[in-house]
């Protein structure tokens, strides 16, 4: 997720707070207007960023990067003006609602000391669905099962 944020420019609390408002981390996620997987992308982004498999959205690294390549595109169109371009990507534009939502998800994951109460740590692991059973450590990398970028999850966050 870091990668794919940071190849797009954006920081990677934002695209976490994102994730957590579009699809509260459920990796199978559909709306009730076809959005899929983490970032809700729409099916019809696949055939314009990709080969047309709107399945692919369910494979996280597929979907992470789809919707950070979106993110930055409306970041484009509104010459960077976040509020306008969350609002295009929710296809909400000049409402304050998602935006809001976004913000204050996006500021619930900025960093914050380790072991801040009420934080839990959770992982993703390279190419693998998300999981959230890791043990964690140092530096971010898990003991077993290959390497995973570790995130601070906000309590009030159900458990994954």
């Amino acid at each position: 997720m870091r990668y794919e944020a940071q190849r797009a420019g954006l920081e990677p609390e934002l695209v976490l707070g994102l994730i957590q408002v579009e699809s509260g981390f459920r990796q199978y996620a559909i709306s009730k207007v076809g959005a899929r997987g983490f970032m809700q992308v729409m099916p019809f982004w696949t055939r314009v960023l990709g080969n047309g498999d709107a399945d692919a959205l369910f494979q996280p690294h597929v979907n992470i990067r789809y919707g950070c390549s979106i993110l930055r595109h409306y970041l484009d169109m509104e010459n960077g003006n976040l509020f306008m371009a969350l609002g295009r990507y929710n296809g909400s534009r000049g409402q304050s609602a998602y935006p809001d939502a976004v913000f204050a998800a996006w500021k619930r994951w900025r960093f914050q000391p380790e072991g801040a109460a009420g934080r839990r740590q959770i992982a993703f692991f390279c190419g693998q669905p998300f999981i959230s059973r890791c043990r964690v450590a140092g530096a971010g990398w898990s003991v077993s099962g290959g390497r995973c970028r570790v995130a601070l999850l906000p309590a009030h966050v159900p458990s994954l």
